[in-house]
């Protein structure tokens, strides 16, 4: 992922800014952009905003992961509980930078609920404010690991009448941010490839879905089988001797 924050990051001034993380997730390109902000002087602060709403998952007990995952670089981050689709603790024009990292998998279906977010980030921002976004584009190959347990965990999800996750092609979202009248000035696509970091998110996602199993509303038969399956994918995963990163598009945007 190295690669992709150097891209990300890459020709932004952090002196004496407001940043948005929307969403803060699981805290490590929050951590990545602190860690700049503490590199660059650590005049910045950033404004770290999530539903917190993933089945299964304790709402403080996830908040005190992320700070501890922040460690020293915590002092430059506000986390706080909000809806990315409606930011009304913000006023208009007040935010200079957006980062969007690896969420708009989650804002489904799409491409409505993407032009929702993206038009409450465009009221947030300053003129001339940056937005950056990082997102996972569809893996095609079938054989992966990867692939697996995106569309188990897809499937889990519909069981109980939800979505997991929708990717979003790179067109797809070009074509909804030239509808808001943002100004594209940098992107770039990174392939698929191999990353043994990827290992934590792995073990991550397993635990979701085994909470996410456990309290849905089946017989213990059916759970027992979803659960082997979860774990099936994990170790599949596991024994190919990497973890699958899919494709990343990182674009970043200017508000006219």
């Amino acid at each position: 992922m190295d690669e992709i924050y150097d891209f990300a990051l890459k020709d932004i001034d952090l002196h004496n800014k407001v940043i948005l993380d929307a969403a803060i997730g699981a805290g490590h390109a929050t951590r990545i952009w602190a860690e700049k902000i503490h590199e660059e002087g650590g005049t910045s602060k950033i404004i770290g905003v999530d539903a917190f709403e993933i089945p299964g998952e304790d709402q403080e007990e996830w908040k005190k992961a992320i700070v501890e995952r922040l460690g020293k670089f915590k002092k430059y981050v506000e986390i706080r509980k909000a809806n990315i689709f409606n930011l009304d603790f913000l006023e208009d024009e007040v935010i200079d930078i957006i980062n969007c990292d690896d969420t708009l998998v989650f804002l489904n279906p799409k491409p409505l609920r993407v032009l929702q977010a993206l038009s409450e980030f465009r009221r947030v921002l300053k003129k001339n404010g940056i937005l950056v976004i990082t997102t996972e584009l569809p893996l095609k190959d079938r054989r992966e690991g990867q692939w697996l347990r995106w569309n188990f965990a897809k499937g889990i999800y519909e069981m109980n009448g939800e979505r997991w996750s929708t990717e979003i092609e790179a067109e797809e979202l070009k074509y909804a941010l030239q509808l808001l009248n943002f100004e594209i000035v940098a992107e770039r696509i990174f392939e698929a490839r191999r990353s043994e970091k990827y290992e934590a998110p792995m073990k991550e996602w397993l635990q979701i879905m085994m909470n996410y199993i456990h309290n849905l509303p089946y017989s213990k038969n059916l759970k027992k089988s979803l659960k082997g399956e979860a774990e099936r994918i994990y170790k599949k995963i596991e024994n190919e001797g990497y973890l699958m990163m899919p494709p990343y598009y990182v674009v970043k945007c200017r508000k006219k």
